[in-house]
Parts: C-alpha cells; sequence; structure tokens
C-alpha cells in the first residue's frame, strides 16, 4: 500500500522534482537489485485499491493533474513517482513497479503505441532520460513539473470510467519525435484505467482514447507544463 499523499507531502516531493540537480534525475528511475547485480528500472506506476475507491466515489471530475514528485534518493529503491490530483482537492500516489505482471501491455495494443511505451523506455540509455523532462523556453531551460489534459478527456472520464475503475496505471513512454526538438518534452506519460465490467466505445472517441485493449482504456493526450501550462 502506497502512503496517502498529504498537502505537506505532496509540497516536499514536488518541490524536490523541481530543485533535483538534472544529471541525477535518471538515479530516481532506477534501483539497485542486489539478487542480481543490477539496476532495475520503473516499468509502471500503479495507485493503490483504496485510493482507486476513493477515485470511484469522486462525484465529478473538474480538473485533473499529473504531477512530478520524487522521495528522497536511495539506491535500492525507486524514488521518481507521479502524483495524480483531481479537482484541486485530491492527491493521489500512483507507486512504481518494475516487474512485468501478466496484465502487462502485450502485443495486441497499436504498433505505435506499443514502441512508445515499450521499446523506447524500456531500451533507452540511463543517461537519456535526464534530457527527457527540459524544454528551451524564453532562452531557458525549464523542467516540466506537471501534465494535464482536456475538457474532452474528463468528461470522457466522468461519463464512462467513474464508479466502474478497477486499477489505475501510468505508463512512461518516450516520444522519439519530439527528443531531437528542445523546445518540446519528449517524456509521454500515458494513463490506462482498467475497467470492473468492460464497455465497448464508438470510434468517435477517437482523439480523447488511444486504444481500448481487454478491460484497459489507455489516455495518451496529456499536456506537459512548461512550455505549456493551463492558464496559457
Amino acid at each position: 500500500m502506497s502512503k496517502k499523499v498529504t498537502p505537506k507531502v505532496f509540497e516536499e516531493t514536488t518541490t524536490r522534482w523541481k530543485e533535483e540537480d538534472m544529471l541525477q534525475l535518471s538515479q530516481h528511475f532506477h534501483k539497485y537489485d542486489k539478487n542480481s547485480g543490477q539496476y532495475l528500472r520503473a516499468r509502471y506506476f500503479v495507485m493503490n485499491a483504496d485510493d482507486v475507491d476513493t477515485f470511484n466515489a469522486i462525484k465529478e471530475i473538474t480538473d485533473m493533474k499529473i504531477y512530478l514528485a520524487l522521495n528522497e534518493g536511495n539506491k535500492e529503491k525507486l524514488t521518481f513517482f507521479p502524483i495524480l490530483q483531481i479537482n484541486d482537492e485530491h492527491l493521489f500516489e500512483l507507486s512504481p513497479e518494475t516487474k512485468v505482471g501478466d496484465k502487462r501491455i502485450t502485443e495486441f495494443v497499436p504498433a505505435t503505441f506499443k514502441e512508445m511505451i515499450c521499446k523506447n523506455w524500456d531500451d533507452s540509455e540511463i543517461h537519456i532520460i535526464d534530457d527527457l523532462f527540459t524544454v528551451k523556453k524564453q532562452q531557458t531551460l525549464q523542467r516540466v513539473l506537471f501534465y494535464h489534459t482536456s475538457d474532452n478527456i474528463i468528461s470522457f472520464i466522468n461519463t464512462e470510467l467513474l464508479g466502474n475503475i478497477k486499477d489505475i496505471i501510468l505508463y512512461p513512454g518516450i516520444d522519439m519525435n519530439k527528443f531531437q526538438y528542445k523546445e518540446m518534452i519528449s517524456f509521454t506519460p500515458v494513463l490506462a484505467f482498467k475497467q470492473k465490467e468492460k464497455k465497448n466505445y464508438n470510434t468517435g472517441l477517437i482523439g480523447v482514447i488511444e486504444s481500448v485493449l481487454n478491460d484497459e482504456v489507455f489516455i495518451e493526450y496529456l499536456t506537459p507544463c512548461p512550455p505549456t501550462c493551463p492558464e496559457e
């Protein structure tokens, strides 16, 4: 079970992300495994069951952001984690996992989605990770602090998913088409909502959801701030 994110914890861990040395970021996505003598990379991030229940009970989502946060450095632990903030009120931690479970993304995921999620993230060199989170804006380098989403996606979650969610997972990805451009953030997280009861969605929702695989709905369209912040 992950710890509850209090406002104090939120402030401390998001500030730590904001202030961490750029060249030290990659260490927070890896942990040293004594058994294998190797460093393992975070593969995805999962919300605990109690928090999923709380999420399901929200009457209406009006605002949703994913903040990037760090616990204190520890080479034997994964210390990066995302925080899902709903309505500037609810704070949900998603805890890092390294092992591939039987419900991990399968070969049936569309090719472009699988390429971004699995291959680019899993196969990237450790030093590349340091460069995924900064953008050149107004002649200075700025670090992405959170991701926000569109009203269409929020409306979809409200009408189609709330109350029917079994698991909430965030998959880290790298958009290699953006990696060469300093004015773009190439770290591309994808939210997945596993349903208690599978529903079929019509093609009119293309542009809101990436895909539906068995009981899992993938939402890719999350916008980084900076460079694109909601108030802009």
